[in-house]
This record gives structure tokens, sequence and C-alpha cells, in this order.
């Protein structure tokens, strides 16, 4: 959905803001009647929520037409960091759904509403893991599996995965992140762009 058409052609107003690899942005509502949504244009984001006693819990790895909502207003604050170069759009709510918008815009922003809700569910599947090692292996599995390509015996990424991303959504420490990574053999470096698959076995 080319969202910046859709909202000139609507006459809605609304922000668009870059984000560079590794930049962060806080969202906190302030107005309990008007809420504020985020959509991502392009690129990869990672979503978390931070309490008030800073305990963070990871909610979704997020790109193109992803959409961010927040319902209500909490002692909580939600932090979007690029994974690497993206654009994303700030609005009001009300200002989205005031609007009289044809039939197919609004099948058009279901649609990205319920791809939103299901790489919520992914990461939430993957944080029910108990095991650290399953649940951090799992988390670099679906993120080569969602934005890898195959170059002969490789996955590789168009960005580089850092440790620190998958302590913060995997809600691990970075210590536990260092030693699983070594056990495994993927990388010694600070930050993954592909995976070897040459002996890889299906069990």
């Amino acid at each position: 959905m080319n969202w910046i058409i859709f909202f000139t052609r609507q006459e809605i107003t609304y922000q668009v803001y870059k984000l560079n690899e590794g930049d962060s942005i806080i969202l906190k509502n302030k107005e309990e009647k008007n809420l504020e949504i985020v959509i991502i244009l392009t690129g990869i984001i990672s979503l978390a929520k931070i309490f008030c006693n800073k305990e963070i819990l990871p909610l979704a790895i997020l790109n193109k037409n992803d959409i961010v909502h927040q319902r209500t207003i909490d002692q909580t604050n939600y932090q979007i960091t690029a994974l690497k170069s993206s654009y994303i759009i700030k609005l009001k709510e009300e200002n989205l759904y005031k609007a009289k918008i044809k039939i197919e815009y609004k099948i058009n922003i279901i649609k990205c509403y319920q791809q939103t809700i299901k790489k919520y569910e992914e990461i939430i599947s993957i944080i029910n893991q108990t095991n650290k090692t399953k649940r951090i292996i799992l988390f670099i599995l679906l993120i080569f599996w969602r934005f890898g390509n195959i170059d002969e015996y490789k996955i590789i990424i168009s960005f580089k995965l850092r440790k620190n991303y998958i302590s913060t959504m995997t809600a691990t420490s970075i210590n536990t992140v260092n030693k699983i990574i070594k056990k495994i053999c993927l990388d010694k470096q600070t930050a993954i762009n592909f995976i070897k698959i040459k002996k890889l076995k299906l069990i």
C-alpha cells in the first residue's frame, strides 16, 4: 500500500521520520483520546515495551506496511529500533479513522493489521521457550527466514544482526547471547549477517 499517496488523497496529516541503522525512538502517548499510530514505510525495526522499572518486553520485528498502534496510556513506553535504515510514518489515530476512505483502502489497512499481529505472535512463540539456547536460535532462524537470501551455501541478510538486538528481542542477557553464539559457532564478531548451510541437517 502506498501510504503517502493515500494520506495525500485523504488529506490526512502525518509526519515521516528516517531512522538510520541502530537509531531508536521512544513512543509515549500523552493524549488519552487521541493516540498515535506508527506505520513502517520501508526498512526493518524491532519493537519493545519498556516498563517503569526499566524491564523490557520484546514485541515484534516489523517491516514494510506493519502498524504500531498504542491503545492505552499506562506507565510504559514503546521503543522502536531500526535494524537497518528505515522510514516510518507517525500520525494521530483520529486522523486515520475519521477520514471517509474507500472500501479498498479499508481492506488494505485491515490486511496490514493482520500481518502485524502475526509478527507479534512470532516473537511471543519464541519468548515462550524456557530454554534460552532454543530461544536465541529460533530468533536468529526467524530473521534469516524472513529477510534472508540464499547464495550458494549461505543465507545472507542485508543488515547486521547485532548481539544487543538478539539480547533485547529474546529477553536474555548479552553474556548469555555471547556464550550461545560462540557455542553454535555462528560468528565471533559483534554481529551476524550470514549462516552457512552447506552442512545443514534436518533432524
